[in-house]
């Protein structure tokens, strides 16, 4: 046998260090700041004595080098990891929180900044990553500046990984020829969600004005840090019709530190009518069936009426269908606060010689109100025939909520966010289950592809579901979506009936406070009436057709 060659004594030893290899450990027990240095591979910190500030080493400094975090103890006291240089980020976030024993982290170093390889980190207890809201707006209605005032952007800092919700509303003017804009959220300087803003031709060619109201809810996943929010518009042919009482408004919910106790008993209703309701000229809404009433929001003596019995943000969505009328060309659902200021408001101006039903869905966004304040939904139409009514249609319609913002802890951020990416061919008359592909988020695995027309319930409460699509331009028919749970109930409907030209239709479905099992799964069903199959479209799984579940009690 050969005597081994010099190559072979070097694998040798080399397999040999390999296998014996030791990383330096180091046990932080310290409260306050500790510096690492590029030697500290591996730290095991016990915050038993009181809350750690671990600082990496300079990133420059250790291109490719590996850190290894574990909190050690069980104690309150947490762990908060960033670099030694000002600046310097770990995903593109200033610090990372272990906050729970056993969770833990690993970063490398990119010769710049560090980046996560894996980690463990444990949302923050109840009651210390609370819900705030912040929200600015634009009163005066000029042109052609569309971004809101005071300031151009709402800064905002998310204390740990969860789900924000924006909204934005406000209301247009423009004139024939039909004209079209895109409202425009945009997240730390990136267009997040666009919002369309255009009218329906209807057929008429004598009108010169279209009104529109913009409304939307917009929720998205963002890690902890700071953030901006902003408004832009790209505008042919539209006027922002801004004031006092009515302005363009954007406004956010995020988990920020708030005085306000988590231990608050939560307020919410979602309260409906039994009967149709005649809206000529116009009428304050009386409801009368109770899906929800925590916290006494509504009173059978006051059956106009949601009110606030404590202070603080809230959220109110008032979603109805109007029954089609043979004339007057106007129809509006308004969300009108202690009779007198309206809040929110969604309304049509293309109802001239033809025959429509229409869904309006008026939504406030985030509001503060005081002990006592109290909304309503006042509908409204300009026709004569007599036959403008508010219909009342199984368990969908007209629907009013009210919802305290109670804060809580993103360890109670249960909710998923699902798309399709390519369009799906709905036959004509024939209720059709959308079928989705792509997860934007799914924190309690609610969606499986194997089950791709629902999203699954994972835990016992109060859920909200929302759905989003846009149809692709067919002239004749009707338009339909709506969502159902376990196959058999109808819970929110959005509908539009007899179309007079060939447009886009974009419809959507909010159901708000839903009481659900574990078990209990949703679908959205589409339905069209073209005479021919027709495509429910997308913008490749982004915004639309999206479909949306989130746990709020």
């Amino acid at each position: 046998m050969p005597a081994p060659t010099f190559l072979d004594l070097a694998a040798s030893i080399d397999n040999e260090l390999k296998r014996n290899i030791r990383w330096p450990v180091r046990l932080v027990t310290a409260a306050g700041v500790t510096n690492l240095s590029i030697l500290d591979a591996i730290v095991r910190a016990d915050a038993t004595l009181g809350a750690q500030a671990i600082n990496l080493p300079d990133a420059t400094t250790c291109k490719g080098m590996v850190f290894q975090f574990q909190k050690k103890d069980a104690s309150v006291n947490t762990i908060t990891i960033a670099s030694i240089v000002g600046g310097q980020t770990i995903n593109g976030q200033p610090s990372k929180v272990l906050a729970t024993q056993n969770d833990f982290l690993i970063v490398v170093s990119d010769g710049a900044n560090f980046f996560v390889t894996s980690q463990l980190i444990t949302p923050a207890a109840a009651g210390s990553a609370l819900y705030t809201a912040k929200g600015i707006s634009k009163i005066d209605g000029v042109l052609p500046t569309l971004t809101p005032v005071p300031g151009t952007q709402i800064p905002f800092t998310v204390s740990v990984d969860g789900v924000c919700v924006f909204w934005v509303k406000g209301e247009f003017v423009g004139a024939f020829p039909v004209p079209s804009g895109t409202i425009s959220v945009r997240i730390d300087g990136v267009t997040t969600y666009e919002l369309g803003v255009y009218a329906l031709n209807n057929g008429s060619g004598g009108d010169n004005v279209f009104d529109w109201t913009l409304a939307g809810s917009i929720p998205l996943f963002l890690l902890a840090g700071a953030h901006t929010c902003e408004i832009m518009a790209a505008n042919v042919g539209l006027a922002l019709q801004a004031s006092v009482a009515n302005p363009l408004t954007i406004s956010v919910l995020y988990p920020g530190s708030v005085v306000v106790s988590s231990a608050v008993t939560p307020e919410a209703a979602r309260v409906r009518k039994s009967a149709n309701q005649s809206a000529n000229p116009v009428v304050t809404l009386s409801f009368d069936v109770v899906d929800q009433n925590d916290g006494g929001v509504y009173s059978v003596a006051q059956p106009t009426r949601l009110t606030a019995q404590l202070g603080g943000w809230y959220n109110s969505v008032a979603e109805l269908l109007f029954d089609q009328g043979i004339d007057g060309s106007f129809r509006s659902v308004k969300i009108r606060k202690n009779g007198v200021t309206i809040v929110a408001e969604d309304q049509r101006d293309d109802y001239v010689h033809n025959t429509t039903q229409r869904s309006l869905l008026a939504d406030t966004g985030a509001i503060p109100l005081n002990p006592g304040d109290y909304l309503e939904v006042i509908a409204e139409s300009d026709g004569t025939d007599g036959d403008e009514v508010v219909l009342a249609l199984s368990d969908f319609s007209p629907v009013f909520t009210l919802v305290r913002l109670i804060p809580g802890s993103v360890n109670l951020d249960i909710s998923a966010r699902i798309a399709r990416s390519t369009v799906q061919s709905i036959a004509n008359a024939t209720p059709t289950a959308l079928s989705f592909d792509t997860i934007i988020y799914d924190t309690s695995l609610f969606f499986v592809i194997g089950s791709p027309t629902k999203l699954t319930i994972p835990v016992d409460g109060k859920y909200d579901i929302s759905a989003a699509i846009q149809w692709a331009a067919a002239v004749l028919g009707s338009r339909e979506m709506f969502i159902r749970k376990n196959g058999a109930t109808m819970v929110e409907l959005a509908r539009v009936l007899t179309l007079g030209a060939a447009d886009t239709v974009p419809l959507e479905a909010h159901a708000r406070g839903i009481p659900c099992v574990a078990g209990d799964y949703f679908e959205v069903i589409v339905t069209q009436s073209s005479t021919a199959a027709l495509n429910v479209a997308t913008d490749g799984g982004t915004f639309f057709p999206v479909f949306y579940a989130k746990k709020v009690n």
